[in-house]
């Protein structure tokens, strides 16, 4: 499967990546290194192996880098604790492989945006057996079931490379607050996803929200700003993916011209009981933007 992250590396940056990558599997913490290789473009491999690859979620990214031809990476967990984590971890997504089998690449992310919206609880609080950061990462999601946003989008993540779907760990700000989400490849077209304001926007656990399925850059940008670390990110202009589309559930719309965050149309978005994050997109019947607004139990 192609790693979006890394195919932004030059050629020679992609071997330590894969080098990298196959030291921080084995938890090897100190590693030699290329002299010739200077710390920001260290930095860059080790936060393109970061987006790519939510599995080895005991990574906690560079400690140390010596200008002697070492570096020092950081681990939240032990190899004993791993070795206890990842059956429970393996059964989760084999069951999840088994569910989607024979599905559509658009059903298959839609199931697992569902899968971790509904099962999973937000939060933090540290449980005594486990690393202080593990709701950051698939750990929260498939061993503890709570998580942050950065679990939430490792989790959505992770499911999907597991079935072959080319996905992507996006950190960044939404309203000034950081966060944490998930951009995924469908035929050939980027969308963004966001599997924890999904989650957080809807009170009831038998409801998912899919304003943050399948978003465009310019949806996603009315509520996120990407930061400008090492990773370029690619572009998201489709709509074909978009649940609203792809499911012509447009149950209602609200037309905000070009004010879209008025305090009408959170009050009108409150009293549907929908959240008070709007996404909008484009209508082709109508060529007017507009904010989608779905209970998604409805037939």
């Amino acid at each position: 499967m192609e790693y979006y992250a890394r195919s932004t590396l030059e050629t020679k940056h992609q071997k330590i990546y894969d080098a990298f990558y196959v030291k921080i599997r084995k938890l090897e913490d100190k590693i030699s290194i290329n002299k010739n290789l200077n710390y920001d473009e260290c930095r860059k491999i080790v936060e393109c192996i970061s987006a790519d690859h939510p599995e080895i979620y005991w990574f906690g990214g560079l400690l140390n880098f010596s200008n002697n031809g070492t570096i020092q990476f950081r681990y939240y967990n032990k190899v004993e604790e791993i070795k206890k984590q990842l059956p429970k971890m393996k059964a989760i997504v084999k069951k999840y492989k088994e569910k989607v089998f024979g599905l559509s690449d658009y059903q298959k992310v839609k199931y697992a945006y569902e899968l971790v919206c509904k099962s999973i609880d937000y939060g933090k609080d540290r449980q005594p057996e486990t690393n202080e950061f593990f709701h950051q990462t698939i750990e929260g999601v498939f061993i503890h079931s709570k998580a942050v946003c950065a679990g939430f989008a490792r989790g959505m993540q992770l499911l999907l490379q597991k079935v072959g779907i080319e996905s992507l760990y996006v950190t960044g700000n939404a309203e000034g607050e950081l966060h944490a989400w998930v951009m995924a490849k469908l035929e050939g077209e980027w969308y963004h996803f966001d599997p924890t304001y999904a989650h957080s926007t809807i009170e009831s656990g038998n409801l998912v929200n899919y304003q943050y399925f399948g978003m465009t850059d310019e949806d996603s940008l009315l509520l996120y700003k990407p930061s400008e670390g090492y990773v370029g990110l690619p572009k998201c202009t489709s709509v074909t993916n978009n649940y609203f589309y792809k499911e012509n559930r447009l149950n209602a719309k609200l037309s905000v011209g070009q004010t879209r965050y008025t305090t009408e149309v959170r009050y009108r978005m409150a009293l549907l009981g929908i959240g008070k994050f709007p996404c909008t997109t484009y209508v082709k019947d109508d060529d007017f933007r507009t904010i989608l607004i779905a209970k998604t139990n409805l037939k």
